[in-house]
């Protein structure tokens, strides 16, 4: 199956989501599916939580993104850095317009790319 083909399922896919429907995670549950203590990957943005497994490449332990993996990095999506601040990598109360509306840009991203399984929070 073409990338542009998953690519589009996974949009499909979410359109119609239900998010009340799935699984809820805590942030320590979904810090087990990092790649290495859980083979499954998921990422969370905006309390959204992606399964990016099958993207190894990317998301994978010693990868460049691996960072994101197990947390909701609405944070550090919207500051544009995958090195943690002082803060949780979820709270962005104190972002500005600017950063959320990257971390929103990166939901659209994640939706057209990846299966919601679940929301954390």
């Amino acid at each position: 199956m073409s990338s542009t083909t998953d690519q589009t399922e996974a949009e499909i896919y979410n359109s119609n989501l239900d998010l009340s429907t799935l699984p809820h995670f805590t942030h320590e549950e979904l810090r087990q599916y990092n790649g290495t203590t859980n083979p499954k990957i998921y990422v969370a943005i905006r309390g959204r939580v992606y399964d990016v497994s099958q993207n190894l490449n990317s998301y994978g332990p010693g990868k460049a993104y691996n960072r994101l993996a197990g947390i909701d990095g609405s944070r550090l999506l919207g500051m544009n850095k995958l090195v943690s601040d002082d803060k949780e990598d979820w709270y962005t109360e104190d972002l500005d317009d600017s950063q959320n509306a990257i971390i929103d840009k990166w939901v659209i991203f994640f939706d057209k790319r990846y299966h919601v399984i679940g929301t954390v929070g």
